[in-house]
């Protein structure tokens, strides 16, 4: 490709954007790729693009298909809706396609040398692999707002795919309040205490011959802070932000207060917590009168049941502050989620740990961002 030199750099012209008139068009590059194999995977789960009906779902992959810019987290899957049977279902392959992608290479975890194909396949594997086990492993019935009706998720045998059943939302998200936010609360204190997190990553590792924590960190879970200076060490990262070295040093000191409490209730070695990873108003869907939690693509463990609540709660603190219209809305929802932490533990200083780290670490993370009644709120929260 011809380049133009500008003050003594070098850039390349600007790509001419595609246009596509009808979803049978040839399309080019990586989305050529792209098409070709969401047909194939939409032909393996018996549906006929030639078919009348069908045309609908055509035009929906093509347009989703144009969206794609092989850059963004959110790139990394083409998930469809899709309805069967009577069934609503959705369906979700890895979008990414990269010219330094190889099937057959041995991936290095130790260095993270992975591309972005083959994260999305890391990521894929483990949002299957928890679908398929955490009905088992969860006493009281279900947490999962996903149910897996059909996957491959071994490359050697075709396309890597996903087809899942989710459970319907009864209210918009525009209607959530208390109620809603101490429902959520409920589900995340329920993901500690329903879920024999132990025994299901254990039989993962087994079932995948993986024998070390390392290993098993590398080729499937994400590794959420395992201990309090783990805590410590990613809210430091995120404080260095801030550009204010006073505010920066207001919340270590408020985060070090709670150092104790959280060492109290440290697992044993080989036992873990769960962490969803990725709590927010889109995964956790509300269904006949309860949270569910959808989408495990990003869960991972810790060796610290309440550092686990820690997370998750923060980020559906976030979620709340980002997504309502108004402060008001956000802070009566996150009200009900402190009320379902402040209910659980008998001892308050605990569930007041609890819910100052989630705050702490999640608000100090979209401070810069905030503006007007959302950004005096949080300041509030913050204490700065």
């Amino acid at each position: 490709m011809s380049k133009e030199k500008l003050g003594g750099f070098t850039e390349s012209p600007k790509p001419k954007k595609e246009k596509i008139s009808r979803p049978g068009e040839k399309l080019k590059g990586f989305r050529a790729e792209l098409w070709q194999r969401a047909k194939s995977v939409l032909t393996r789960l018996g549906f006929d693009l030639s078919a009348r009906e069908t045309v609908g779902l055509e035009k929906e992959t093509v347009k989703k298909i144009k969206e794609i810019r092989n850059r963004n987290e959110e790139d990394k899957f083409l998930d469809l809706e899709l309805e069967r049977g009577g069934e609503n279902l959705r369906l979700r392959f890895i979008g990414q396609v990269d010219t330094k992608y190889d099937p057959d290479r041995e991936k290095d975890y130790a260095t993270w040398d992975l591309t972005p194909r083959e994260e999305a396949e890391r990521w894929l594997n483990r949002e299957i692999l928890v679908g398929e086990k955490i009905n088992k492993f969860f006493s009281a019935g279900t947490i999962s707002a996903d149910s897996l009706v059909e996957y491959n998720r071994s490359r050697r045998v075709g396309e890597m795919f996903l087809l899942k059943k989710i459970k319907s939302a009864e209210k918009e998200t525009e209607e959530y309040g208390e109620a809603e936010g101490r429902l959520l609360g409920q589900t995340l204190i329920n993901l500690q205490t329903g879920l024999n997190a132990t025994a299901m990553i254990k039989e993962i590792m087994v079932e995948n011959g993986i024998k070390t924590k390392l290993e098993m960190e590398q080729r499937i879970f994400e590794d959420y802070f395992d201990n309090f200076d783990g805590y410590m060490d990613n809210s430091r990262v995120i404080l260095g932000d801030l550009n204010n070295e006073d505010i920066k040093e207001n919340l270590e000191a408020q985060m070090e207060k709670y150092r104790e409490t959280i060492e109290a209730g440290q697992l044993n070695k080989d036992e873990y917590a769960f962490v969803h990873g990725d709590v927010n108003l889109e995964t956790a869907r509300l269904s006949a009168g309860k949270m569910y939690l959808s989408d495990w693509r990003l869960s991972g463990k810790t060796q610290n049941r309440e550092l686990a609540i820690v997370y998750d709660l923060g980020n559906a603190f976030n979620s709340a502050i980002e997504n309502f219209d108004t402060a008001a809305q956000a802070e009566e929802f996150i009200r009900g989620a402190e009320k379902a932490v402040r209910e659980h533990y008998k001892d308050q200083s605990t569930a007041e740990a609890v819910i100052r780290l989630a705050k702490l670490r999640s608000f100090a993370m979209i401070l810069n961002d905030l503006k007007g009644e959302k950004k005096d709120f949080v300041r509030q929260e913050l204490g700065i």
